[in-house]
């Protein structure tokens, strides 16, 4: 019988949890703007002409941070609201997800070995972030 069972007092300990502070990344409502349309919207409807977009967009998106760090939920967030606009007269049936986090995090990998962004360790968060290398 569970009703026997005593329920735990929440403790101010408990209840304090350590949440992780979104990193400043430009809000999705002005950015989204700065994506451009593809010359095509037919690109859209495969898989490839997707992540072409996106892989421009994210070399867009990280040269709009200005060595601001780089979060890929934000930049998901906006390329969906963009991918939202540009075809709101015929609606997506999907949305971006794990397929496509994976591919950015490859694209990642591959600018950090170009050398066109870098990951440095914020003491005062105690974070690793990623951003933008100096020209």
């Amino acid at each position: 019988d569970l009703s026997r069972i005593p329920l735990i007092e929440d403790s101010e300990e408990m209840t304090t949890d350590k949440t992780i502070e979104p990193q400043d990344s430009p809000p999705t409502t002005e950015t989204y703007n700065l994506l451009p349309a593809p010359s095509n919207l037919a690109e859209l409807e495969t898989f490839e002409g997707r992540q072409a977009l996106l892989e421009q967009w994210l070399n867009i998106w990280l040269e709009h941070l200005n060595n601001e760090p780089f979060s890929p939920q934000p930049f998901l967030d906006a390329a969906q609201q963009r991918l939202s606009e540009l075809t709101e007269d015929n609606p997506l049936e999907w949305e971006l997800g794990a397929a496509d986090y994976e591919q950015i995090t490859k694209w990642l990998i591959k600018s950090l070995d170009n050398g066109n962004i870098k990951q440095i360790y914020e003491n005062t968060k105690n974070q690793v972030q990623v951003k933008a290398a100096n020209p």
